[in-house]
């Protein structure tokens, strides 16, 4: 990505500076550009920027139809909101986001909603990054901004304590109540390592920021429990034990955290991955009784010294695979690093305590691999009740940015079924997607970040972004 964003920066910056000016702070008049041309879902200026990084589907005037929330890399000052007038045509709300870290060399990585201050309105959390040549990821903020209820967003970000993250970023926002208070709190994740010393207590991931209900947000100490090495133990960020010639000391964090009920008992846990490091992965069982989020440390794998010998997850989602009722793992073991190689996607099956064993055989039809996959989305896109799960995989973050495609499994209840074509084969640089239904027709629709303007560079090109379901599961780009 560090490589992407540099390449692309003198390509956009000029062109993007005026056709989005408005979705700044600024009140300029509305530009005729920004209209939808006829037979385009999406206002021109989307296509001219063409370079997102970041998107979020939800009803933010829940009026009954999803509007679309963009992050830029570069160019724009703020996020920008896309209002659907109901058939899945947009139009760009102008001034709906205040100024984001940064401003216009910023780049947004992240975007995630929930009613964090309780007034039935849903809220925005984002992680944006210090996107400008030279600086590149060394520093991040995380963004709260609170609904105003007319497709306004007004500042909250001072309302985080440690909102801004000095060394590295934060790629993920993930949310949910994990100290069982009844609030939406939110838990941090690492962008590959990058920038984390946990020698000095630097980290960038592993944090949960607790909600008091009004959406003030301030990082709390984590109460774990292994029952065994490490017994009871408390961090400043999520860890578990690495035992090494016999010694018990915290020496994992996590990398990713994928957040869901692995027991069925109602409350939110967590399961850490273990990144490229060998060993040992974890799982977090919410045991919380409404004050400090406090877990049972479930540790999956064997700890073995060949740091491949052991099954790693660099990221993945949480799904019901064999359909069972318990949420499994999926995953990639790590990023290929190469134009033309894949890594292999992993699954492991839950015993319904939240303890997982690697399993294979259950991802039938060609044997999918991803590349450089940058997000996974969990939904029921044929409305069959079982989980299905989209892959979007930019592929090699290096010149000539070749793209790569994406990957579609589709649940049956007993196994993913491997049903890329469904999406198209083509190879385009999607980084990162969004879910919902765009036209209004119940199903289930798919927003790619496919990022415009690669082919000036000698890289991967598509021309859609909206992806309309036919009920089925099966895709058609739309314009």
């Amino acid at each position: 990505m560090k490589k992407f964003a540099n390449a692309l920066a003198w390509i956009f910056t000029f062109t993007i500076l005026h056709l989005f000016s408005s979705c700044g702070n600024d009140d300029s008049v509305k530009d005729p550009n920004k209209e939808i041309e006829e037979n385009n879902r999406l206002p021109r200026a989307v296509y001219e920027h063409g370079n997102f990084t970041a998107s979020y589907m939800l009803d933010t005037d829940q009026d009954g139809d999803n509007d679309i929330i963009l992050g830029p890399h570069i160019g724009l000052s703020s996020d920008a909101l896309l209002i659907n007038d109901g058939t899945g045509n947009f139009q760009i709300k102008e001034n709906a986001f205040p100024t984001r870290y940064k401003g216009s060399t910023a780049n947004t990585v992240t975007i995630s909603s929930e009613d964090f201050n309780g007034d039935g309105r849903p809220d925005i959390i984002s992680s944006t990054i210090d996107a400008a040549e030279g600086s590149f990821s060394e520093s991040a903020q995380i963004h709260l901004y609170l609904n105003n209820g007319d497709n306004t967003f007004s500042d909250g970000t001072s309302k985080i304590t440690d909102n801004l993250i000095e060394v590295g970023w934060v790629e993920w926002v993930r949310t949910g109540d994990f100290n069982n208070d009844g609030n939406v709190d939110f838990v941090t994740t690492s962008s590959g390592g990058f920038g984390m010393d946990a020698a000095n207590g630097v980290f960038q991931g592993g944090y949960i920021y607790l909600n008091d209900g009004n959406a003030n947000f301030s990082r709390s100490l984590i109460y774990m429990n292994d029952n065994g090495d490490l017994g009871e133990y408390s961090f400043e960020v999520l860890t578990w034990d690495e035992a090494e010639n016999g010694e018990a000391r915290m020496g994992r964090f996590p990398l990713d955290i994928f957040v869901g009920d692995v027991d069925n008992d109602g409350d939110t846990d967590l399961v850490a991955p273990n990144g490229y490091a060998e060993g040992q992965w974890a799982t977090f069982i919410n045991i919380s009784s409404g004050t400090e989020p406090t877990f049972e440390v479930i540790l999956n794998g064997n700890h073995n010294s060949d740091p491949y010998d052991e099954v790693r997850f660099k990221n993945g989602a949480l799904l019901d695979i064999n359909g069972d009722g318990f949420l499994d793992v999926i995953g990639s073991s790590s990023i290929s690093g190469l134009p033309d190689e894949t890594v292999e996607i992993v699954t492991a099956i839950n015993d319904g305590t939240g303890r997982f064993t690697e399993t294979t055989g259950l991802i039938t039809g060609a044997t999918p691999g991803v590349n450089h996959a940058r997000q996974w989305l969990v939904a029921d896109f044929d409305s069959n009740g079982k989980d299905d799960l989209f892959i979007a995989d930019h592929g090699y973050d290096f010149w000539p940015f070749p793209g790569y495609p994406n990957t579609f499994l589709m649940g049956s209840g007993s196994e993913l079924v491997n049903s890329s074509s469904n999406i198209g084969t083509a190879s385009a640089f999607t980084h990162g997607a969004a879910v919902g239904d765009i036209d209004g027709d119940g199903t289930l629709d798919i927003f790619m970040n496919n990022i415009q303007g690669l082919e000036n560079i000698g890289g991967a090109s598509s021309d859609f972004f909206i992806y309309l379901n036919d009920g089925s599961g099966n895709f058609s780009g739309s314009k």
